[in-house]
């Protein structure tokens, strides 16, 4: 992709858009004040005399590469600096992910289903609510002179609160960190957390034997999540707590057989060597 660089007047800066639906059909150029106007919902809000990178990830501007407003020669410096966001494409296919092959073709990607988060949400509720509770008959009802003791309940009060908020946040980053990636011949399944895990597990699709559902419970079945279990010679992948199991279920067996038609197995049999 080749980019383009502002063009800088009385303080405001041009763009090329390469867009046809702008005024000036014959060079795609377009005024900042207006692309702010049609697509405000694309662009940040900027004040006087603000440098701002641009972080514009749209399919409307595929190669802008920085906005400035009213322009300084400090700014103009910065102009020539690369951009922060660097996009490839809009398409789907384009996406990157760690673990990526080249010709890799992106179809898919799902997290754990929401109620992962439950838990963890009431424990910080109820956590919070002993805290303020302890400490408000420690310390409002419960007369203290000790100017020490005070301090160390309130301490230990602080320090429960703490680490209540941090083991959601570990919890919450660790739901956002655990992904599955579907792809065109590989599924790939990414577990993160922030210090101490780092795994990355693939299996190709064309090898998969089975592809097991599993909904237990009225409540799975009500919320529709489950378990995908992977199955290919000796290896097993279980997904567990899956959204939407049967729309994902569907779309795992439906790449699963594009897999192996591009191998040349034809209802399960591979008919040329």
């Amino acid at each position: 992709m080749r980019s383009s660089l502002p063009h800088i007047t009385n303080g405001y800066v041009r763009l090329d858009t390469h867009r046809l639906d702008y005024p000036d059909r014959d060079t795609g150029i377009s005024d900042v004040a207006y692309l702010s106007f049609k697509d405000r919902a694309n662009l940040f809000a900027f004040g006087n005399g603000s440098f701002l990178p641009a972080i514009l990830n749209t399919c409307a501007y595929t190669h802008i590469c920085i906005v400035a407003y009213n322009s300084t020669p400090w700014n103009n410096l910065l102009l020539l600096l690369p951009s922060m966001v660097v996009t490839k494409s809009c398409d789907m296919a384009d996406i990157d992910f760690q673990g990526k092959h080249a010709d890799e073709e992106f179809h898919m990607y799902f997290h754990q289903h929401w109620i992962r988060l439950v838990w963890p949400l009431l424990k910080l509720i109820v956590w919070n609510v002993l805290v303020f509770t302890i400490g408000y008959l420690m310390l409002e009802l419960v007369t203290i002179e000790e100017d020490i003791t005070r301090r160390l309940i309130l301490a230990f009060l602080t320090v429960f609160f703490l680490l209540a908020h941090f083991e959601f946040l570990a919890r919450f980053y660790r739901y956002f960190l655990y992904v599955i990636v579907v792809t065109d011949k590989k599924i790939h399944r990414i577990k993160k957390s922030l210090l101490t895990l780092d795994d990355h597990q693939s299996m190709d699709l064309w090898m998969l034997q089975d592809i097991n559902k599993c909904q237990h419970g009225i409540i799975q079945n009500i919320l529709g999540f489950g378990s995908i279990i992977l199955e290919a010679q000796e290896t097993i992948i279980r997904i567990h707590f899956t959204p939407n199991i049967s729309d994902n279920y569907e779309k795992l067996m439906h790449l699963r057989e594009r897999a192996r038609a591009r191998m040349g197995y034809v209802g399960g049999v591979l008919q040329r060597q």
